[in-house]
């Protein structure tokens, strides 16, 4: 059924989420399909923003309706994306787009739309709580883009050409301890049962949740206990088997009979031919490691380095280890267990030799 044509302009989101970006979409004098933002998202109260956005009707339907400096500045920007997105990884296009739309967002609100000052910029990303290497990449991304619109004297400056940000060497998540799987486990549970299945393929296989995600019935082997992994699935572009641990059988054949073509974390918490949001399973975990008042140094890919730890203590040997974690280099995969401290040498605990 084809969508009602705009005949008046209506203001966006519908649900007036006060957490999303607001504007006006209407027809253009040409029939084509518009968007105007103007100062609506910089108000901060539902009442205020609708004022906002039916005074900017008020204005379109006035005649109003010619491009705005900040919306040609954002195109351009755009613009530059777009031609390079035969280059890039998914992943990467999807980061660049997301990094623009939230420069666009500040640009709209701020008071000179002729100007852009990256220093004030910078401040408002941290303003937002964001990470300093979160913010070095979009200072990286804004000044690349830049540069390129400069060459193509679109823009008479690059306003990121001096801005530098240091990075941050990253921390590497944190294991949790044996006394911590319980409460999150029964939190799980109680709260959203996918997750904990979601657990098991980290804690047992050493899945990335971008991996897990992508995951469908058809890559599970159930007479062999092994589950394939191949190149539309892996960050890594390769194939591999992982073995299924006898402690995960059972898991594993709830999913036996299922369609094939099915994801095994889909839609509704069940196997569905609907995939998964990409950050939908880190926001489910970071939710309830929240609530149980866990620091940001563990997170759902904790899980990963909890089931190398325990596996590592268990005196299973690192080479098959490695092997399941997929790591041809056994330097990188000892990245894993540098956390390791004397407190969990169990075996030179109880079993050093006696004088």
């Amino acid at each position: 059924m084809p969508r009602p044509r705009i005949s008046e302009p209506v203001i966006y989101p519908k649900d007036f989420d006060i957490k999303k970006t607001w504007f006006v979409k209407y027809r253009s004098e040409t029939g084509k399909l518009a968007k105007r933002y103007g100062k609506i998202n910089s108000h901060i109260t539902v009442k205020d923003r609708l004022n906002e956005a039916r005074a900017l009707i008020k204005a379109i339907k006035a005649g109003g309706s010619k491009p705005t400096p900040q919306k040609t500045l954002i195109r351009c920007l755009s613009s530059v994306i777009e031609a390079k997105k035969g280059t890039l990884r998914l992943k990467s296009y999807q980061t660049y787009i997301s990094i623009l739309a939230n420069f666009a967002v500040w640009y709209r609100t701020t008071n000179d739309k002729n100007i852009v000052d990256a220093g004030a910029y910078v401040s408002w990303l941290r303003d937002n709580k964001k990470h300093t290497n979160y913010i070095r990449k979009c200072v990286n991304l804004m000044r690349s883009l830049f540069e390129v619109l400069l060459r193509s004297k679109r823009v008479k400056s690059n306003p990121f050409f001096e801005i530098r940000i240091k990075k941050i060497k990253a921390q590497s998540k944190l294991p949790f301890h044996l006394s911590h799987i319980e409460p999150i486990k029964k939190l799980c549970l109680e709260r959203n049962p996918q997750i904990w299945d979601v657990v098991e393929f980290l804690y047992y296989l050493y899945f990335r949740p971008s991996e897990v995600r992508k995951l469908k019935i058809e890559h599970i082997l159930f007479e062999d206990m092994r589950v394939i992994a191949s190149d539309d699935v892996l960050k890594d572009k390769d194939n591999y088997l992982k073995v299924i641990p006898k402690p995960m059988e059972q898991h594993i054949l709830k999913y036996k009979g299922c369609n094939p073509n099915f994801y095994i974390f889909g839609k509704g918490g069940k196997p569905s031919l609907q995939q998964l949001g990409v950050n939908e399973l880190c926001r489910n975990m970071t939710s309830i490691l929240r609530e149980l008042n866990f620091s940001r140094r563990y997170s759902l890919y904790s899980w990963v380095h909890t089931g190398i730890k325990q596996a590592a203590l268990s005196n299973i040997p690192i080479k098959q280890l490695q092997l399941q974690k997929g790591h041809s280099d056994l330097n990188m995969f000892n990245e894993y267990l540098k956390d390791l401290g004397v407190e969990d040498c169990t075996r030179l605990i109880n079993e050093f030799p006696a004088l």
